[in-house]
């Protein structure tokens, strides 16, 4: 993560989001939870709705989310 981090600072992200991917991929599902948990950038009523989504509803609305923000930019 910290490899992405610095391809991102360096202006390199397509190496940033290569390294961020791949350091996903290499966490443990309950780690991988916790740093991907958007409900901590939400006010408390989005956060609610958000955590009552189920696996696949939250998966859909993650995916949609960085599709819209794409934080890489």
């Amino acid at each position: 993560m910290y490899l992405g981090l610095g391809y991102h600072r360096m202006g390199q992200e397509e190496a940033a989001g290569s390294a961020f991917d791949r350091g996903l991929a290499l966490m443990e599902p309950g780690e991988r939870g916790e740093v991907t948990d958007l409900s901590r950038v939400m006010k408390l009523h989005h956060a609610e709705a958000y955590d009552s989504l189920d696996v696949e509803e939250r998966t859909e609305y993650d995916a949609r989310y960085w599709r819209l923000t794409d934080p890489l930019l």
